[in-house]
């Protein structure tokens, strides 16, 4: 009697054990797993739309007739657009990143920076190039769209007579 109550305790802590790890830790795991994938989305996005700003105000502090290529890529549901108030005024490179998640991340909120997230379904931001320069965005090159898979796309900033224009989805 006394061994059989042994095995049976035995298999009552492992069945404990067991449904412990699939109730508990593995649907922790996977929302770990998914929230790393969208800091990893939120962060290349973000680089895109810096690299895009970064290259708009190094031509833009450049001598006339300055013009730079540059490729970046936008990952799947994010767009980066390019927006101008008025003229003279700096211009705004911002990325929207959609996130599957539904439930807001730290990499964008507006501790980090972000714009205040609506119930936690987009992440949003907005970068401004230097001002004192009179920048343009082509029409319908932007926004550039993140497919299923993301993107690499070109981006092409000139300036010619005190103007920089930045152009999106160009092929390189």
């Amino acid at each position: 009697m006394r061994k059989g109550q042994i095995s049976i305790e035995y298999l009552l802590i492992i069945s404990l054990m067991l449904l412990y790890i699939t109730v508990i830790i593995l649907p922790n795991v996977d929302l770990s797993a998914k929230t790393a994938k969208e800091i990893a989305g939120i962060s290349q996005a973000r680089l895109a739309a810096e690299k895009i700003l970064s290259t708009a105000n190094e031509v833009a502090l450049s001598g006339e007739k300055t013009r730079q290529t540059i490729r970046v890529y936008v990952p799947a549901r994010t767009f980066i657009d390019c927006n101008i108030t008025s003229v003279g005024m700096p211009a705004t490179i911002s990325f929207d990143y959609n996130l599957s998640l539904g439930i807001p991340v730290y990499a964008c909120d507006e501790r980090d920076g972000g714009n205040e997230m609506p119930e936690g379904t987009e992440c949003s931001k907005d970068f401004n190039t230097v001002s004192g320069f009179n920048f343009t965005c082509t029409l319908g090159s932007f926004p550039i769209w993140g497919d299923e898979k993301g993107k690499i796309t070109g981006v092409k900033v000139e300036k010619n007579d005190a103007e920089v224009t930045i152009t999106g989805n160009i092929e390189t």
